[in-house]
C-alpha cells in the first residue's frame, strides 16, 4: 500500500476504520466489512488514537504553549541551536532586476 499503514497481517489501511467511524459505522459493522481486522486490531488502533489525542490535547481555555517558528526550518532544533559540522551557509539575496 506504499506506506500506508494498515492492520498488521492485512491490507487494510487503518484510516479505513476512521472512515467507517466518521461516516457513523459501527465497529462491529466496520469489522463485517473486514473479516481480516480483529477486534483487538481495532481497539488497539483506538486506544493509539485516545492517547496521542490526550497527550497533544489543550485544556479549554488555555493557550497553546508558543513556539519558535524557525524550529521548523531548523528541524526542531534544541534551544541554542545544534552544532554543525560545516559553517552555515550565506543567505540567498534577490538579485535587482535590470529590466524594470
Amino acid at each position: 500500500m506504499h506506506g500506508t499503514p494498515c492492520f498488521a497481517g492485512t491490507r487494510v489501511p487503518v484510516k479505513s476504520l476512521f472512515d467507517h467511524l466518521e461516516g457513523g459505522y459501527t465497529i462491529d459493522y466496520f469489522l463485517s466489512q473486514f473479516p481480516t481486522v480483529s477486534r483487538e486490531q481495532v481497539l488497539a488502533v483506538l486506544v493509539l488514537w485516545r492517547e496521542n489525542a490526550e497527550a497533544s490535547a489543550v485544556l479549554v481555555g488555555e493557550q497553546p504553549p508558543q513556539q519558535d517558528p524557525s524550529a521548523a526550518i531548523r528541524g526542531f532544533a534544541p534551544p541554542g541551536g545544534i552544532d554543525l559540522p560545516f559553517p552555515p551557509r550565506e543567505p540567498i539575496r534577490p538579485t535587482p532586476n535590470s529590466e524594470t
